[in-house]
């Protein structure tokens, strides 16, 4: 056998013990996954609540950098049966639809759930309008998108 034949051999058995330990079950990789639906709508008024349900087999995380909504836990163990509250927290007053993303880590993976807060529909210009007992005309001041 020559040096060369040797070392040709040589490679050949040691790439197949990296792929061979490379596919190896339980080599500290995790999984999630979203059991509820990946994109939700919330309310565009404050203290509204949805729920992201979801399935981490390691320690997991969640951030999100909207300041129009906030949620709990923030993080977790594994587990086949895991719930974030996301609430709104606050009215979305502008004519726009706003979009955040909820991030969710665990080990070396991260998935996401978009979350869309529809704009107002209607927004008053007044907090209060009063009428007499007796009834008569009551006029609305508003904007609409």
């Amino acid at each position: 056998m020559t040096i060369k034949t040797f070392i040709g051999k040589a490679l050949a058995c040691l790439l197949s013990v990296v792929v061979l330990a490379g596919c190896k079950d339980g080599d500290g990789g995790s999984s999630i996954t979203i059991t509820s639906a990946v994109m939700m709508e919330m309310p565009s008024v404050v203290n509204q609540k949805k729920t992201i349900t979801f399935q981490a087999t390691a320690d997991w995380t969640a951030s999100c950098a909207a300041d129009w909504l906030v949620f709990s836990p923030k993080k977790g163990s594994a587990g086949d049966n895991i719930t974030i509250t996301v609430t709104t927290a606050s009215t979305n007053r502008t004519k726009t639809t706003r979009t955040a993303q909820l991030m969710l880590k665990s080990g070396g993976e991260t998935t996401h759930v978009s979350l869309i807060q529809s704009a107002k529909y209607a927004i008053f210009n007044h907090k209060e309008y009063t009428v007499d007992a007796q009834g008569g005309t009551l006029v609305l001041d508003f904007k609409s998108n």
